[in-house]
């Protein structure tokens, strides 16, 4: 197996790799974000998961991705002093072009899927979904060159 081309995809939605699978819970929802990003990509081709989802902080990497969120986040985040939780997952594709140029069809694809909140986000999340577009925008989906 041979990847040709690597993503990186931010997220204000939990999704946490938990491997949980048997109960119900924060970490069986966290693990069903997680699962339905992976079930998004495997529309078009099998993601191979570079690392899980590691969670950090906007405020560490505001001055690169800050502006890329939707309007709603940036205000209530200037408003009550909110640094936004935010999870990094870095996959890799095999085929060239797969999620489309710049990964559009992924973008349209997740966007307005639904998601669990009230997990460890800390963003307004109305209406509980993926957004990839617009004011409500939480994800954001970058092709990685080397």
């Amino acid at each position: 197996m041979e990847l040709r081309e690597f993503y990186a995809l931010l997220t204000l939605v939990d999704i946490t790799h938990t491997n949980e699978y048997r109960t119900a819970g924060k970490q069986r929802n966290q693990q069903r974000n997680f699962d339905t990003v992976i079930q998004t990509v495997g529309l078009y081709t099998q993601p191979h998961s570079i690392q899980n989802p590691i969670a950090g902080t906007l405020g560490k990497i505001h001055h690169v991705y800050g502006d890329k969120f939707g309007d709603k986040h940036r205000v209530i985040g200037e408003l009550f002093n909110v640094d936004h939780n935010i999870w990094l997952w870095q996959f890799g594709v095999e085929q060239e072009g797969v999620l489309g140029e710049n990964a559009q069809l992924l973008e349209n694809a997740l966007h307005n899927t639904p998601a669990i909140s009230g997990l460890d986000e800390n963003c307004l999340m109305e209406p509980s979904v993926f957004a990839t577009h617009g004011e409500n925008k939480n994800t954001i989906i970058l092709r990685v060159t080397s």
